[in-house]
């Protein structure tokens, strides 16, 4: 098994089906990190994974080695455990925000689908943007990352406007002692 962390608040799991013990494994011993972080799970699906996963209440993702997302079977029936931790979930968004959505969460939110031009995404937590931006994302958390933005796409961080021409590349926001920063992230 290979994990390793892909972003502030994201962690890739590569497995294998060998791995479903040392994972299992893993997953209990850093339930207390994990839990504030989207996991990303890479390989063949495992329904033992799942369940241990839906009965933590960790956010994941299962996707394919080339990073595409797949469906995966719903488990109908996994217990429910009482959160030790109140903290806003992290919203995970597959599909494209039309124009005209609005979408506002508490927490972190993870968009793998297109902004359409006319849709908001407000979010009090990090925002991680990995298709085009061409309407409106204001994200007031202590990080972000937005893959690329379209012409009229607008991202606010924490107050500060970056409009579409910054964005020649992938850039990582963060803050770092109350400063904003922004980098290319590759």
């Amino acid at each position: 098994m290979k994990v390793k962390q892909i972003g502030l608040r994201c962690f890739e799991f590569s497995l294998e089906r060998r791995d479903k013990e040392a994972a299992l494994t893993y997953i209990e011993t850093h339930e207390a990190i994990l839990n504030r972080y989207l996991l990303l799970l890479a390989g063949e699906y495992d329904e033992a994974i799942e369940r241990d996963l839906q009965r933590r209440s960790l956010a994941h993702i299962w996707i394919k080695r080339d990073h595409t997302l797949f469906a995966k079977p719903v488990i109908e029936d996994a217990p429910s455990q009482p959160s030790i931790d109140k903290a806003p979930r992290t919203l995970v968004v597959r599909k494209p925000v039309r124009s005209g959505e609005r979408i506002e969460t508490e927490g972190d939110a993870v968009f793998f689908g297109r902004i359409n031009s006319g849709a908001e995404v407000f979010t009090r937590g990090n925002c991680f943007l990995f298709a085009p931006l061409y309407g409106l994302c204001n994200a007031q958390g202590e990080t972000a990352i937005v893959s690329e933005a379209g012409k009229g796409g607008l991202f606010i961080f924490r107050g500060e406007v970056f409009e579409s021409g910054f964005f020649d590349r992938p850039k990582r926001f963060f803050v770092d002692n109350g400063i904003t920063f922004s980098q290319d992230h590759i």
